[in-house]
C-alpha cells in the first residue's frame, strides 16, 4: 500500500532529539515540504532550532499543531505521555494518523488515549537515527498506518514490521538498547589501546570507524555476523587470539543476556 507522505500535514508533538532527528531526516531528504511540517515542544527553544534550521512552522500549542495536521507523531517522554495523548484528543483533530516514538507505551495506552477515530502505529526507534543511521521496528493493526510509519522512519535509516506487538519490546532489546552495549565494547576497545600504547584520541577513532564499517560491511553484505567473523579470523592470527579470550570471557553469551535483561524490562515498563 503506498502512502504519499508528501501530500500530508505533519504535527510534531515534542521535539527532542527523535523528535527532531525525524523532521530533519523529512525535510532534508524532500519526503515532506518543511511548509507541511507544525511543531510544539514544551521547551520553546526546540522549536525555534528547528523553524530556523528547516523552515518547519512552529506552533505554541498541541491543540494547534493539530488541528492543520492530517498525521500526528508523539515524540515525548512515555512518563509525560497521557497529558499529551488527551490534548491531541481534545483538539479535535481531523488527522488521520498517529504515530508514537514513547517506549513502553502499549498501542492499547495510545488508543485510548487519543480516541477512536486515529489509526494509531508504534514504533521504536534508536539513537543512530540522529545521524540518519537508525533502524526502527514498527506495529500496527492498520496496515496503512505501519506503511506510513515505514516510510517516516526510512527518512532517518530503516525500518521493520513486526507481525506482533510483544515484539517491538524485542526490538528494545536488541535495537534499542543495543547502541549501549555496542558504546560500551567500543570503550573497552578504546581501554585496550590505550593499555598497549596508543593514544587515546587515535584509540578512539580508531575504535568508532572500526564499528562504523563493521555495520556497514553487514549491512551491504547481507551476510550472518559469524560469516562475516570468520572472514577476518584467520587460522593462528591475532583475531582468533582475541577472540579466543572473549570466548572464555563469555562475551557472546553476556550479550545474549544482556538482550533478554533489556526486552524483559521493556515489558515490564508496559
Amino acid at each position: 500500500m503506498s502512502v504519499n507522505l508528501s501530500s500530508m500535514k505533519t504535527a510534531f508533538v515534542g521535539c527532542g532529539n527523535m523528535g527532531a532527528a525525524i523532521v530533519r531526516g523529512l525535510v532534508g531528504k524532500g519526503i515532506v515540504p518543511a511548509a507541511s511540517i507544525s511543531c510544539v515542544d514544551k521547551i520553546d527553544d526546540n522549536v525555534v532550532r528547528l523553524a530556523n534550521d528547516c523552515g518547519v512552522v512552529p506552533k505554541k500549542t498541541i491543540a494547534e499543531a493539530c488541528a492543520v495536521s492530517d498525521v500526528i507523531v508523539v515524540a515525548v517522554k512515555p512518563q509525560g505521555i497521557e497529558p499529551v495523548l488527551a490534548e491531541i484528543k481534545d483538539s479535535r483533530s481531523k488527522a488521520r494518523f498517529c504515530i508514537s516514538v514513547a517506549a513502553g507505551v502499549t498501542l492499547g495506552r495510545l488508543k485510548a488515549g487519543v480516541g477512536s477515530s486515529f489509526k494509531v502505529a508504534r514504533v521504536m526507534p534508536n539513537v543512530p537515527a540522529l545521524v540518519g543511521r537508525g533502524i526502527a521496528g514498527i506495529y500496527s493493526d492498520e496496515p496503512d498506518a505501519a506503511t506510513l510509519a515505514e516510510e517516516m522512519f526510512k527518512a532517518v535509516g530503516d525500518a521493520v514490521v513486526l507481525e506482533a506487538e510483544s515484539q517491538i519490546d524485542t526490538v528494545t532489546g536488541v535495537s534499542g538498547s543495543g547502541p549501549g552495549f555496542i558504546f560500551l565494547a567500543m570503550d573497552a576497545l578504546v581501554e585496550g589501546g590505550v593499555k598497549m600504547g596508543l593514544p587515546r584520541e587515535i584509540a578512539q577513532k580508531l575504535a568508532a570507524y572500526t564499528v562504523a564499517g563493521a555495520g556497514e560491511v553487514a549491512i551491504s553484505t547481507g551476510k550472518a555476523p559469524l560469516e562475516l567473523r570468520d572472514m577476518v579470523a584467520s587460522p593462528g592470527g591475532t583475531t582468533l587470539a582475541g577472540l579466543a579470550v572473549l570466548e572464555q570471557k563469555a562475551f557472546h553469551a553476556a550479550l545474549v543476556d544482556a538482550v533478554e535483561a533489556a526486552t524483559r524490562r521493556s515489558r515490564e515498563l508496559g
